[in-house]
């Protein structure tokens, strides 16, 4: 075996009966070839969505509206998520990397403008407070 190729192994799992089925409907689909290659997916979706060592985390508390809340139960009971947490750190984490460059670039452009108009009232005090000496 080539050094730089990953070994693979071979775990078991125990899930419930309405998780089987609701995998096995995926392949029957054929979304997916087996119920292997959807755990598969499914941990690296889990996994992907985690910090990495090393990363700090910091908690939010997001509110979001009943009908998101009862969507992403549904998704998580039919397989199709792992838990409503890692959904919508998926969802921030992909918002974030579409974000368009302008958008940052004029906060960017902002916060200068504030700093150059702070720097100017700050001036502008310094020379009122010499006239009135």
């Amino acid at each position: 075996m080539n050094p730089e190729e990953k070994q693979s192994g071979k775990i078991t799992i125990r899930l419930s009966e309405d998780k089987i089925e609701a995998i096995e409907q995926i392949v029957k689909e054929g979304e997916y070839e087996s119920i292997s290659e959807v755990v598969r997916h499914a941990l690296d979706y889990f996994l992907d969505a985690r910090p990495k060592p090393g990363e700090t985390t910091r908690k939010v508390v997001v509110e979001i509206p009943s009908r998101d809340h009862d969507l992403l139960e549904e998704y998580k009971s039919e397989g199709l998520i792992v838990s409503e947490q890692d959904a919508i750190r998926a969802a921030v984490a992909k918002w974030l990397e579409e974000f368009p460059n302008k958008e940052l670039e004029n906060l960017t452009k902002v916060r200068a403008l504030r700093a150059e108009l702070l720097k100017e009232k700050t001036t502008r005090m310094k020379i009122k407070e010499n006239l009135v000496r």
